[in-house]
């Protein structure tokens, strides 16, 4: 199960969401820093770009389990440039 590891560009903390955490109220979205927060359609957008590789992910695990001798286990990460920062 992955999260969401976000950085704020005010203050330059972290902070993480995780599957169980309620992504949909307003504190997922705050930094709980510096109070500031993402934009809501922004926010929204990420969450669906979460989900998508979360599901490529659980399609990677099945396809493996499905055929274990032929098939090699992938696992999808994404980790933003350091440069962006």
């Amino acid at each position: 199960m992955g999260y969401l590891k976000i950085k704020c560009g005010r203050c330059r903390g972290t902070w993480e969401i995780y599957n169980r955490d309620d992504w949909h109220n307003g504190n997922a979205q705050t930094c709980p820093h510096c109070f500031s927060s993402i934009d809501k359609k922004t926010w929204q957008d990420a969450l669906i770009a979460f989900s998508e590789m979360e599901d490529v992910n659980r399609q990677l695990i099945a396809d493996h389990n499905g055929y274990p001798d032929a098939y090699p286990l992938f696992r999808i990460d994404y980790r933003a440039d350091k440069g962006l920062y």
